[in-house]
Order: C-alpha cells, then sequence, then structure tokens
C-alpha cells in the first residue's frame, strides 16, 4: 500500500525527495501508533528512500544582490528598506528567517561581531558568531547613525528591543517581485533570497 502510495506520487510529478518526506512524516505517525500499542509491526520497515539528486541552487554574487537593490530603488516607495535587508543578508550570510529575528542587543560594535540565532531562532537552534567584514560594519553603523530616523524604519534607530529586519514594512512579496523583475534576478527566490551568497 505504501509502495504503491509512492508511485503514485511519482507519477503524480511530484519530485522524489518531497515524496520521501512524505514517508518520512508517516513513518513517524506510525511508529507512534507502535508505540501506543496500535501497531504490532512498522509498516514503513523495508521501504527505501527513492534517489533523489538536489537542484543546483545559483549562486548569489554581489552584482546580482546589487542589480536588485538597484531596481528596487527605482519600483518601490519602499526600495531603501528592502536594500537594506538585502545587504544585510548579502555582507552577514545570516537566512532570511533568522535576520528577521536579530536585534540591535545582538550586534556587539566594541568586539565587532553579530550574533545570528539567538534565542534558537536559527535553522539548527543554535547561536553563532559572525565577525564584522568591512561592508557588515559600514552597513550597520550607516544604520545605527540614523539613515531610518523614521519609526518602525526597517533598521530602526538603535535600540536594543527591536529587531533589526522588519520585512513587513515593505510590503513583502509584491516589492520583491518587482524588484526581481527589474532586475532579472532569477537566482532569487519569490520571497526572499537564497542562502548561499558569494562575494
Amino acid at each position: 500500500m505504501i509502495t504503491s502510495f509512492v508511485k503514485d506520487r511519482i507519477r503524480e510529478g511530484v519530485s522524489p525527495r518531497t515524496t520521501n518526506l512524505d514517508v518520512i512524516v508517516l513513518r513517524a505517525v506510525l511508529k507512534s501508533a507502535l508505540d501506543d500499542g496500535f501497531l504490532v509491526t512498522l509498516p514503513t520497515a523495508g521501504i527505501r528512500p527513492l534517489k533523489a539528486i538536489p537542484k543546483k541552487r545559483p549562486m548569489v554574487t554581489l552584482p546580482i544582490s546589487e542589480a536588485l537593490c538597484g531596481a528596487a530603488l527605482t519600483c518601490s516607495k519602499n526600495g531603501e528598506q528592502l536594500v537594506d535587508y538585502v545587504r544585510f543578508l548579502a555582507f552577514s550570510g545570516a537566512r532570511c528567517n533568522e535576520a528577521r529575528q536579530i536585534k540591535w542587543s545582538d550586534v556587539d560594535f566594541k568586539r565587532q561581531s553579530l550574533c545570528i540565532g539567538a534565542g534558537g531562532s536559527s535553522k539548527n537552534s543554535r547561536e553563532r558568531y559572525v565577525d564584522f567584514n568591512p561592508e557588515l560594519g559600514r552597513h550597520l553603523e550607516a544604520c545605527t547613525a540614523g539613515k531610518r530616523p523614521i519609526p518602525g524604519g526597517f533598521f530602526p534607530v538603535r535600540n536594543a528591543g527591536r529587531t533589526i529586519a522588519q520585512p513587513s514594512l515593505f510590503e513583502g512579496p509584491s516589492t520583491w517581485r518587482a524588484s526581481r523583475r527589474g532586475s532579472n534576478g532569477s537566482a532569487f527566490t519569490s520571497w526572499g533570497i537564497t542562502s548561499r551568497h558569494g562575494r
């Protein structure tokens, strides 16, 4: 039955990777049922995962991200906010979700370091520290110098209780889509940026 389900998913055009994830979720549910005594054996036992070849993601280089930034400044009234966000991702190497959780209290100008994932917000729930590179240092210094003085701005005036990245303020998806079209930015996802940044 499970083998038939796997075959049906593939026939429907579902990727092997996604099909494997389906089986993993099913296995977890069935294992719970087995632990609770509802099953005697695990129905997924012996089912091997399908061979899945991961898609190669394009490297988002600095010129590519800057092209998006240039387009953002001309296609949206909130373009400056998106530019700050994209540059922060490019200079810090943070993932989108990680960047949205970073607060000014995570930035240590004295030690020239940035804490990513404080409070378990990183992908592996472990915080990590990134030393400032020249570009990141200049970018954060510009933000604290009042580059966005309007209350609630994308990079608000330095305040330990507020997050650095607030993408909802630049109308998220619509600004991304317009900027991608303007820069021909195929390396960018529809809402966010791929986690691979190149210099």
